[in-house]
């Protein structure tokens, strides 16, 4: 963008914003376009609202900030926003007049929004996904927007009026689980998949000093090292726990200390201690005002205690006493989407959101589709068999410890599942039962995950495997019959895998295609009608060498692409190696794209004498590696690559 346009779209968003702020009456603040966080410490905006001075310096310091801007909701603005994210969402609220007149569209639904009752009660945000049905519907996709939050206004890209009357708007409506919550889509005849109970199949709830302890017992010397480990999150959990045994004084700040002097090499920074022990203590007194007397003391510590968890850590020492470890209240504590809330969630955003990055986010909904014979369980069983084992993999990097997978393989025969994890456990090396694989001829039993049978059967393998990872392989085949090309028929898997991420396991389904076209693309089967919940798709394709081949296998052929991924593959290759099969991978949707996806990749798969290997093209990462080593600034490379500098200085950090 010219200076000369930054200047234009400056002014046009510092004047829609003191239209919002001095006509509406809103408070308002930037918003970062890449993480939809926002740009500033915006927490005294919650009580007060901007100056023309402060929105001007905001806009004018980052004018590339492409008109971003939201409403702070709550009191401040005298509004509140129901965010219905889907066409599903929408439709549910309108049902639960949870819907209004006022609207803003948004990139994949609508923003409703109601004028603030005018009450002293505290309505925090609520999300339709996590939520209990109690206070707020659990309808994934719908979620509020109350006090201490916020939503994005035009300008901003995606979002327009509909109806900016706000006279029109109806006063908010509490909404309470007695109401009649919409019906869910049908789920076939022979078995009711959300009555698949999935409570036994994740261990037992643990306090975070057990979990940390046994974290820190895998490093050497017992300690957690500082980098992407999620101390800040963890420590914050410490002290949400801890509280109701030290109340909110010196005494927690103190056991605070002694968790991180006992499990880290290193402490928190002193501010960042601080503003948890801030944030806990806000908290506490936002969502607890029964552990107050009446002179605002904090009594939550010296009432009946919830039940309690020995933890036995052996002989102690002053910095280590035996204790009793309060457990629970992590889990019952809602996020606000409060600043501290998303900051701490963004200190270990690479260690505790993916598995293996960029494509294996945790937990989530992925498909692999691709044509018959196109290698996409192939492709598949490699990548997790790398992110189970610690690896990283051509453009992929291992971001969990001790991640488990359940791969079930309904369509491949004995001989080709275990010839090929015998050359994955040669080639790689052991994962140490984390890698379990389920096949028909395995006990020869068959699983059809449209009949009870078939699902009290998923459920006992997961139980036993415990996986962070599913894998269905293939859709069609663990769901005989489905008619894919009925929206109904496809809501069973779509509940299933709902379901099933819920409960904090990853869901990836292999999916067959149609016959590509003579350009090699295809789609997948039913596609109009089938999968509503994914975040990731992934697309294989296999590459061929000539022409004649890649037609009669509906392929792509290597002459016909920009570079010859063939060409530039074999480079890669051990000295002694053979290249045999080369793949396209292409992303046809990801929900949050990162700077590290690109949305094409080509993989190499060959071997020499008596291993496997695997060769790439080359991730974002290392093309500005390779760039800076010859010489490029991070502006230049960051330009020719399409990433935002601070990221581009983020890797450089991180590996130059």
């Amino acid at each position: 963008m010219s200076k000369n346009a930054q200047s234009r779209k400056a002014a046009a968003t510092i004047d829609a914003a003191m239209t919002y702020i001095d006509d509406w009456g809103f408070s308002v603040i930037p918003i970062h376009p890449d993480t939809k966080v926002p740009a500033i410490k915006w927490k005294e905006f919650q009580q007060r609202r901007a100056t023309a001075e402060e929105v001007t310096e905001w806009f004018t310091r980052w004018p590339g900030e492409e008109g971003m801007l939201a409403v702070v909701t709550g009191a401040i603005s005298g509004i509140y926003v129901v965010d219905a994210d889907s066409d599903d969402a929408i439709k549910a609220a309108h049902e639960l007049e949870l819907a209004s007149p006022v609207i803003v569209s948004t990139k994949r639904g609508r923003h409703f929004y109601f004028t603030h009752p005018g009450d002293d009660v505290l309505r925090g945000p609520q999300s339709g996904t996590n939520s209990k049905g109690i206070v707020w519907p659990r309808i994934p996709g719908l979620d509020f927007r109350g006090d201490g939050g916020y939503a994005l206004l035009p300008p901003s890209p995606n979002y327009q009026w509909i109806e900016d009357d706000l006279s029109l708007a109806p006063k908010y409506p509490d909404w309470h689980g007695e109401r009649k919550q919409p019906e869910l889509p049908p789920v076939g005849t022979e078995f009711d998949l959300l009555g698949l109970d999935l409570s036994a199949t994740r261990q037992r709830a643990q306090s975070t000093w057990e979990l940390v302890a046994e974290q820190a017992a895998k490093f050497s010397g017992g300690k957690i090292p500082r980098n992407g480990s999620g101390i800040y999150d963890a420590t914050f959990n410490y002290l949400a726990e801890a509280v109701l045994e030290y109340g909110l004084g010196e005494a927690l700040e103190e056991a605070g200390r002694i968790f991180m002097r006992t499990f880290y090499e290193s402490e928190l920074e002193p501010a960042r201690y601080q503003q948890n022990l801030i944030t806990i203590r806000q908290k506490e007194r936002e969502n607890h005002p029964e552990r107050f007397d009446i002179n605002g003391n904090y009594i939550g510590h010296h009432k009946a205690k919830p039940a309690v968890a020995e933890v036995d850590l052996g002989s102690h020492t002053d910095d280590h006493p035996p204790r009793e470890v309060v457990s629970g209240l992590p889990s019952d504590r809602p996020l606000t989407f409060s600043d501290d809330d998303i900051e701490m969630l963004e200190a270990d955003s690479d260690g505790e959101q993916f598995i293996q990055s960029p494509w294996l986010r945790h937990p989530s909904i992925i498909q692999i589709a691709g044509y018959s014979g196109h290698g996409k369980s192939m492709w598949l069983q490699h990548m997790l068999y790398h992110a189970v084992a610690g690896l990283h993999v051509g453009p992929f990097r291992a971001r969990a410890k001790d991640a488990r997978v359940l791969y079930l393989d309904f369509e491949n025969g004995r001989r080709t599942v275990v010839s090929r994890l015998r050359e994955m456990v040669d080639s790689f090396g052991p994962t140490h039962q984390r890698f379990n694989t389920w096949a028909p001829f395995w006990r020869k039993e068959d699983m059809n995950l449209r009949t009870a049978e078939g699902l009290h059967k998923l459920k006992e393998l997961i139980t036993y495997a415990r996986p962070d990872v599913l894998v269905i392989d293939t859709i069609r085949s663990a769901f005989p019959g489905l008619e894919e090309n009925s929206a109904d028929a496809w809501s069973e898997v779509n509940q299933l895998c709902l379901k099933l991420r819920n409960h904090g396991i990853t869901v990836i389904l292999v999916h067959h295609t149609n016959k590509p076209d003579e350009k090699g693309r295809s789609r997948e089967a039913g596609s109009s009608n089938q999968l509503t919940v994914l975040e990731t798709q992934i697309k294989i394709t296999q590459v061929y060498q000539d022409q004649t081949t890649s037609q009669a296998k509906g392929g792509l052929c290597s002459s016909n692409l920009p570079e010859n991924p063939w060409t530039e593959l074999k480079k890669k290759c051990p000295p002694n190696g053979s290249l045999q099969v080369v793949m396209e991978m292409v992303y046809g949707k990801v929900r949050d794209m990162t700077p590290e996806h690109e949305q094409t990749q080509y993989f190499g798969f060959g071997s020499t004498d008596d291993k496997r290997f695997i060769v790439s093209s080359m991730s974002p990462m290392e093309k500005a590696m390779m760039m800076h080593q010859a010489g490029r600034s991070n502006a230049e490379i960051a330009e020719q690559l399409g990433r935002p500098q601070k990221v581009v200085r983020g890797w450089a950090e991180r590996n130059w």
